[in-house]
């Protein structure tokens, strides 16, 4: 996403949520889209929820920056 040189961090975050927001719903819900809950799993689950989530917080910060065209 390109965004306007203006805008700051807080402002691009802003504009995703609402983007995301509007998106909902849309789309069928696959494999890659949900990240399985660990708790009271074996410790291999925590590693594989946590390692999921640090790439979705990986994309979301990569868009927000203007480092990402996929969103």
């Amino acid at each position: 996403m390109n965004w306007p040189a203006r805008l700051d961090d807080e402002s691009r975050l802003e504009i995703l949520m609402d983007l995301a927001g509007m998106q909902r719903g849309r789309f069928p819900v696959g494999p890659g889209l949900v990240i399985d809950d660990p708790y009271r799993g074996a410790p291999e689950d925590y590693d594989r929820a946590l390692a999921e989530i640090q790439a979705a917080v990986g994309q979301i910060v990569a868009a927000v920056e203007g480092k990402s065209a996929e969103i």
